[in-house]
């Protein structure tokens, strides 16, 4: 199925990854693709969330790259998987999903843009990652530690841990019907845009919270301790964007990122907030700062259409990256 309201729209599809059934959406590149980006969510982890970022990164990429965004396992909205699944069960996927669908040989070169729990997902996928295709990790407003002293995540690390009552307290929502389930949304978070009302009905799916809670609370008991600085140090390009206020990468975090990474591999946009995937300005202005990198990956690579003209049967792509520069100190 495809949705969309431009030339190019996003199509859905079912993937294998492991043994799991996987909700994707993709926008293909109009030709061989120069760059193949994947984008790893939050939690929760709906991709449809991300289709207004989609599509600002294929337009700001010119068509020359293919955009995919895979859901968390459990939070489809579509009752692919049965059961709960961890953190470590999430990121045993995504590492599947690199080796599976990204590894290929010709296949372009891979940039992985992770949102909150999602990039700390990346960065332990792409640095376990055998392949080499993996040039570039993007951090969109990550979620790497926990932070006991904040309340709110005291809160909903309380709340993580009753995941099965408050699973079984939403379900009477899906009998309401959908304009109502809407309003309902409305009133209480703010959201306004349709690609956002649409994504948290799939997440007040029963099976959805279950899964949102049961993985909180395991990123909650795992991300206790340092930032994973050994894993980002086998990346080979790391950046982080961050947000004023972001309770997720606190004021405290974000200086010990500067120290450890420095500031050319840290961007703040004005206007930026955690939740940027549900509102479209805010996802349209985070991919016109992306794109220049994105871009820069796609100079150093060679271009399909010339290779196959030439004769080439087979396409190797080689491009010039940079080493995280992080201080060990």
């Amino acid at each position: 199925m495809k949705t969309g309201t431009g030339s190019t729209q996003v199509a859905r599809a079912v993937w294998t990854v492991g043994r799991h059934p996987t909700h994707v959406l993709r926008l293909p590149s109009q030709g061989p693709p120069r760059l193949n980006v994947l984008i790893i969510p939050g939690n929760p982890g709906v991709a449809e969330y991300y289709e207004p970022f989609m599509h600002s990164l294929h337009q700001g990429l010119r068509g020359r790259a293919c955009i995919t965004c895979v859901s968390q396992l459990g939070m489809d909205g579509q009752g692919l998987t049965s059961g709960v699944f961890s953190l470590s069960d999430q990121i045993q996927h995504k590492s599947d999903l690199l080796r599976q669908h990204f590894s290929q040989e010709g296949q372009p070169p891979l940039a992985l843009l992770a949102h909150s729990i999602g990039a700390y997902m990346a960065i332990k996928a792409a640095a376990g990652a055998a392949d080499a295709r993996v040039r570039a990790v993007v951090a969109m407003y990550p979620f790497l530690e926990h932070d006991p002293a904040c309340p709110r995540q005291r809160s909903l690390a309380w709340l993580s841990r009753r995941w099965r009552w408050v699973g079984r307290l939403v379900a009477p929502l899906q009998l309401l019907p959908h304009p109502w389930l809407s309003a309902v949304v409305r009133v209480q978070s703010g959201m306004q845009e349709e690609h956002a009302l649409a994504a948290t009905r799939l997440v007040l799916r029963p099976d959805s919270v279950r899964n949102a809670l049961f993985l909180a609370s395991t990123e909650f008991a795992e991300l206790e301790g340092s930032l994973p600085w050994d894993d980002v140090r086998r990346l080979p390009s790391f950046t982080a964007y961050l947000a004023e206020g972001d309770m997720w990468c606190p004021a405290w975090q974000q200086q010990l990122l500067e120290k450890r990474l420095g500031r050319t591999q840290l961007r703040r946009i004005p206007g930026q907030t955690h939740a940027f995937c549900s509102y479209s300005d805010q996802s349209r202005d985070l991919a016109s700062s992306i794109v220049a990198d994105l871009n820069g990956l796609m100079e150093g690579a060679a271009d399909p259409a010339t290779m196959l003209a030439a004769g080439e049967t087979k396409l190797y792509v080689t491009i010039p990256y940079v080493k995280a520069n992080i201080d060990s100190s």
